[in-house]
């Protein structure tokens, strides 16, 4: 029963003597809000923490270090895929470690007016704007850089079926390619002092000629290569054609009878 007792008094003795120690060296153990605000330093840096008793008997605290591991590409697949199932829309959300995870939603679109303020504010900022559909079907609007396409090929195609290309400017400045009826193939050469116009639809002109004579009924073949002429026949350009189109229609539908 001493003995018991004697270990009781030792084990009281013992805060008394590391609360003198603490005293006698200036040391003085963490209070509670020192502590709170320890623990709240893990938390922000998203760790875990535990508190002990140091060799002076004062209680601490320490944040648990852990490995900072975020989902992989399969992971986040995998995620997506069982939105996919479930019917629902999916989006990507960020952690405190900045690791991305999938979120299910419901699978609705923005509305129309939304859309519109997306293209508003691209049309602000001097930008162009483009449309898109995600894997869901919403439309989207995005901002690009301002700078029109090359029409070159469209117009192309327009030639080569034999139509007309018209070039119409858009509100955003940048042209866009028409086809327009059929495209007049003509040609130009001099005969002497005359300048002759032919065209693959039959037009013909001769500068020479006058409206009023009526023996031409039917224009002449361009002339084929070496025959006489004192200049090659060349292609005509597009405003050439279509002064020719808006100056002689009326002379050949005469000449035509």
């Amino acid at each position: 029963m001493k003995k018991f007792l004697a270990f009781v008094l030792f084990l009281l003795a013992i805060p008394f003597a590391i609360a003198e120690d603490n005293a006698t060296s200036g040391y003085a153990c963490p209070s509670t809000s020192d502590l709170e605000a320890a623990m709240a330093k893990c938390k922000s840096a998203g760790l875990d923490y535990s508190t002990y008793v140091d060799e002076r008997g004062c209680k601490q605290v320490r944040c648990l270090e852990h490995e900072k591991t975020c989902l992989t590409k399969a992971q986040l697949d995998e995620s997506r895929q069982h939105c996919r199932e479930k019917g629902l829309y999916y989006y990507s959300k960020y952690d405190t470690s900045d690791c991305e995870y999938i979120v299910c939603g419901s699978p609705s679109c923005q509305s129309e007016s939304e859309l519109n303020s997306q293209i508003l504010r691209c049309t602000e900022y001097g930008k162009r704007y483009e449309t898109f559909k995600d894997e869901q079907g919403c439309q989207y609007a995005k901002c690009v850089e301002k700078s029109c396409p090359d029409v070159s090929a469209e117009a192309a195609k327009c030639n080569a079926q034999g139509m007309r290309a018209e070039y119409i400017a858009g509100t955003d400045g940048c042209k866009t390619v028409k086809c327009s009826g059929e495209y007049y193939q003509c040609r130009k050469y001099m005969d002497g002092d005359c300048t002759i116009v032919t065209c693959k639809d039959g037009f013909y002109y001769n500068t020479c000629k006058s409206a009023c004579d009526t023996s031409m009924k039917t224009p002449p073949a361009i002339p084929e290569k070496g025959e006489p002429v004192s200049e090659p026949a060349e292609e005509l350009t597009e405003e050439e054609i279509a002064e020719a189109e808006g100056l002689f229609a009326r002379i050949f539908g005469f000449l035509r009878g």
